[in-house]
């Protein structure tokens, strides 16, 4: 297993739209992603969400894995994903567009990024980190 951090600790202040991390190549057949969001809330803002996306296409297009949604106070959190769980329907692909702290499980493509969106201005040591796990 290795760790790798697709956002390094960054501090909110001001309202953001889609900041985009690094992108990450994924091992072959990769089964499983498991991935944490860790949120330190200052003061004030309104709230920030970060999607765990994957490609297919080698990057043309990403697909929403999981979702972070946080408000006015200091939370991690976590998800992981699976190949081997088969996901219960043909699910429509979204680019930043998945529901509130919700997963889709099912198949894992060929790279991982985190794409970040914050309303409201934060103050204080408002920041956001982020991590996944991925097999070698």
């Amino acid at each position: 297993m290795r760790q790798v951090r697709l956002v390094e600790k960054t501090t909110i202040g001001a309202a953001v739209t889609r900041v985009i991390s690094q992108v990450i190549d994924l091992p072959r057949a990769v089964k499983s992603i498991a991935m944490q969001s860790k949120f330190l809330f200052g003061a004030a803002g309104t709230n920030l969400k970060v999607w765990y996306q994957t490609s297919f296409d080698n990057g043309e297009t990403w697909r929403d894995m999981a979702c972070h949604a946080f408000l006015v106070a200091a939370l991690n959190k976590a998800s992981a994903i699976s190949s081997d769980v088969a996901a219960a329907v043909n699910t429509a692909l979204s680019d930043g567009a998945l529901a509130d702290d919700t997963i889709v499980q099912g198949l894992i493509g060929s790279k991982i990024r985190a794409v970040y969106t914050s309303t409201g201005t934060y103050t204080g040591a408002t920041s956001i980190q982020c991590d996944a796990v991925i097999p070698d």
